[in-house]
């Protein structure tokens, strides 16, 4: 049974609009603040041993996802700067990206995080978060926590693998979700997906 999308994009779409509001300051990287949260489609992929790099439109951002998996899926999130997922194995992998000089100042990585779950919860009941982690990944930092819970959609249970992270001119959200029966069998690869993710210098 295919896993159905449909929430996915009101999700993100909340998020994305609700961070306007936030500021989070993290890594040195490119002084560069053109917003792609626009970007509707992700404009290149190549192979590498067996794994596809995949390259946001305004060349901001990659991954490595295995290869065979759809590198360019609009249908998660039309404003996602990277869309990628194997539906075969319900494996779905969104990044999202806010410019800081679109946020309002003065706010944490906390902040964010409240923000996220209050966002979930509006899509997802009998949620439950994990507790969150601090973590490094492509040199930004950041926070990563889990949620399990029922899409209120269809009732789906699913598991979202969180990860909100910080730069000096950016705010990410990468977040790989599956169904919760799938989440231990899938859970390696999202997090090694995850853990690929990359700011250009």
């Amino acid at each position: 049974m295919k896993y159905e999308k449909k929430m996915m994009p009101v999700i993100f779409a909340l998020i994305l609009l609700s961070s306007i509001m936030l500021q989070l300051s993290g890594c040195g990287k490119s002084s560069a603040t053109t917003s792609s949260s626009t970007t509707s489609k992700t404009s290149t992929s190549s192979r590498l041993s067996g794994n596809v790099l995949v390259t946001s439109a305004d060349r901001n951002v990659s991954i490595n996802v295995p290869a065979g998996w759809n590198t360019s899926d609009l249908g998660l999130f039309p404003g996602a700067a990277i869309g990628v997922s194997d539906e075969a194995n319900n494996e779905y992998l969104i990044i999202t990206e806010k410019s800081k000089a679109d946020v309002k100042a003065n706010s944490t990585i906390n902040d964010y995080l409240n923000l996220a779950k209050s966002v979930f919860g509006l899509a997802v009941t009998k949620g439950v978060w994990g507790q969150p982690s601090n973590i490094t990944i492509g040199g930004c930092k950041g926070l990563a926590i889990q949620l399990t819970g029922f899409r209120r959609s269809d009732g789906t249970d699913t598991t979202y693998f969180v990860n909100l992270l910080e730069s000096k001119n950016y705010f990410y959200n990468i977040s790989g979700y599956t169904l919760t029966a799938s989440a231990d069998a899938n859970k390696s690869t999202l997090e090694k997906i995850i853990n690929s993710f990359k700011e250009k210098d």
